[in-house]
């Protein structure tokens, strides 16, 4: 897959270049739209994968904390397994899922 920053900037690119034209190429226009359809996609499952995970943990953290929120370690930390930010989920594949 790739990295969702570049996606992003398929999307902003497209919109900006279909901004500042007053007829656009038509040439043009279907492969960039058919990018951005495509960049758009991406972006869309990796954020849903992303609120999934983020709900079960929430949800899971709730459940043992008592209060919906979850609870802090020893050092007022809140454990979290991996790194969703980075892609670092300790199976050495790069994904955050």
């Amino acid at each position: 897959m790739a990295c969702l920053p570049s996606n992003c900037r398929v999307l902003r690119k497209t919109a900006d270049w279909l901004s500042r034209q007053e007829e656009p190429d038509i040439d043009q226009l279907v492969p960039r739209v058919e990018r951005a359809m495509q960049a758009y996609r991406i972006c869309r499952d990796r954020l849903d994968r992303v609120k999934e995970t983020l709900g079960q943990y929430l949800s899971d953290a709730g459940s043992q904390a008592g209060d919906g929120r979850p609870d802090p370690g020893v050092d007022g930390a809140v454990p979290v397994e991996g790194n969703w930010l980075t892609g670092r989920d300790g199976a050495g594949d790069g994904s955050p899922f």
